[in-house]
């Protein structure tokens, strides 16, 4: 008889068993292990083994701050009569553009702007060309083609920064790049157009009240001039009147002015031209392609495949 030392930990006989018992399980069912593997590993990972490596551009942009054309002393100024002009600076949260690039607006451009690479046969087109885009009419090509840009896109913003990120993939990697660039170029067209109208729009109603305001100055230069043409001396107690009417006209002259510099400034907006983003990071073709992950792929399959090999092995074992 054998007499175990004390002190000795007593072996773990459930565990023992239990590893017994899958052992046996996996033995008598190694035929159903094999397909159930087979299975997986031709729906997961043969499909990445057989597709064409892809590619990612990116690009990262930050957007300037635009400077309206009235600004902050022309709206004090203007307060003191009642009148609202636009002033300050504004800038749209990267969460806008984040939204703005990945738009039906700006993607339907960029499926139907021609690129000068060859993909498969086709040496040169739209994407929709390039992409084969399936649909029995062009509306439902281009519809498609949106669908498959948008989902090979990446965005991604940093409040901290202000920055937007966009990537796209694509299996040729100056393609990939080549779209990037024509995202950015239409945000930025985009941007600069939305300024010109929103200037225009200032510029029109800066003209407005800038006509408002040249009545209202000669109006007030007209009673100042009659107030002094009655009262050429002017006594005492009228001096109170006199001033009220001088700091009036005063106020008039600063607010005209004013007004007349904003109208200016709102025209030059109105024309300008510029960038009113700033790329950080232009897209580059890519040369090395994207991870396939394989080995991870791989491993997650074999587990899976001995969990449901083992989940069906005890079933058919139940009955």
């Amino acid at each position: 008889m054998t007499v175990e030392p004390q002190g000795a930990p007593a072996p773990d006989r459930g565990l023992s068993r239990f590893a017994l018992a899958m052992a046996g399980l996996m033995l008598r069912y190694r035929l159903l292990f094999v397909v159930i593997g087979a299975g997986l590993f031709s729906a997961v990972v043969l499909p990445k083994l057989l597709v064409r490596r892809s590619y990612t551009a990116e690009a990262s942009f930050v957007a300037q701050d635009r400077q309206q054309a009235g600004g902050g002393a022309l709206a004090s100024l203007a307060a003191q009569f009642g009148v609202a002009i636009p002033g300050g600076t504004t800038a749209e949260s990267p969460a806008f553009y984040a939204a703005l690039v990945t738009t039906r607006e700006i993607l339907s451009e960029v499926v139907l702007t021609h690129y000068p690479v060859q993909v498969k046969a086709v040496n040169g087109g739209t994407l929709v060309q390039l992409l084969e885009a399936p649909g029995s009419t062009p509306a439902e090509q281009v519809d498609a083609t949106v669908r498959a840009i948008r989902k090979s896109m990446a965005v991604n913003t940093s409040r901290e920064t202000g920055t937007i990120s966009v990537g796209v993939r694509s299996t040729n990697p100056q393609l990939a790049a080549l779209i990037v660039q024509r995202i950015l170029d239409l945000v930025n067209d985009f941007n600069v157009n939305r300024r010109k109208s929103q200037a225009g729009e200032e510029r029109r109603f800066v003209a407005a009240r800038l006509d408002s305001s040249r009545i209202e100055l000669a109006r007030a230069e007209e009673e100042l001039s009659a107030f002094l043409r009655r009262n050429r001396q002017i006594p005492q107690h009228l001096q109170f009147e006199s001033d009220r009417l001088q700091r009036a006209v005063a106020l008039r002259q600063q607010l005209h002015s004013s007004l007349a510099q904003a109208f200016e400034q709102a025209r030059i907006n109105e024309a300008r031209d510029v960038a009113v983003i700033t790329v950080i990071e232009p897209p580059v073709v890519p040369v090395v392609p994207n991870t396939r992950r394989i080995v991870v792929t791989t491993l997650r399959v074999m587990v899976a495949a001995l969990a449901l090999g083992m989940l069906v092995g005890l079933i058919l074992d139940f009955f």
